[in-house]
């Protein structure tokens, strides 16, 4: 089955300072670790989708042929992004499903992803959302039956609008990584995780 991931990197990074997915991780960028990862899992095909700090995005990530599409009005906020992936993807042969991944989330390991992926083939098209300590995080495994529902979510309510009118389709799969909710929006969050605690 192939299982494609999007990862959204389309924000403006305006607490950080500047592009999350441009930081360290690993000896590389949040941007190469998550992609390299994602295909450690068995993704069969990345997508990133870049917003207003584009041009200094491409020029700072190495990248390893993932496919990069431009979000024009990235405020409309991550469903807009999520969007224009989904229809790109929509060709044959196109992905069963997507893990629909965060470009501040550099933390989430291998064996999360290919857990997330094993649980959503197994469940017969389900949402597949990842649980550590109680708590939902990312990334969610999107099956392609709800890509045209995502189409018509309102951007207001994002994804939310999606996993809401289907909550008996919800599959969450608890997980021994925190890094499925850790937040890395500013300076000291990034410090937090680059410290030995917060690996």
């Amino acid at each position: 089955m192939l299982v494609g991931a999007v990862i959204l990197a389309a924000g403006h990074s305006e607490r950080m300072g500047r592009p999350k997915a441009l930081l360290e991780w690993e000896g590389d960028t949040f941007l190469g670790t998550i992609g390299r990862r994602l295909r450690r899992a068995g993704v069969s095909e990345v997508s990133v989708v870049l917003g207003r700090d584009a041009e200094t995005i491409l020029k700072g990530w190495r990248r390893a042929n993932e496919r990069v599409l431009i979000n024009r009005r990235p405020e409309d906020g991550q469903i807009s992004s999520l969007k224009l992936a989904l229809r790109e993807l929509a060709v044959d042969p196109a992905p069963e499903a997507v893990l629909v991944c965060l470009a501040d989330t550099p933390l989430v390991r291998v064996e999360t992803y290919a857990r997330l992926i094993s649980a959503w083939a197994g469940s017969q098209g389900c949402l597949v959302v990842p649980r550590f300590n109680g708590k939902r995080g990312h990334p969610l495994v999107l099956d392609h039956r709800f890509w045209h529902e995502t189409q018509l979510a309102p951007l207001e309510q994002g994804l939310h609008w999606v996993t809401h009118r289907h909550p008996e389709s919800l599959r969450d799969v608890d997980v021994d990584d925190g890094g499925v909710t850790a937040d890395i929006d500013t300076p000291g969050d990034y410090q937090k995780a680059l410290s030995p605690a917060g690996r």
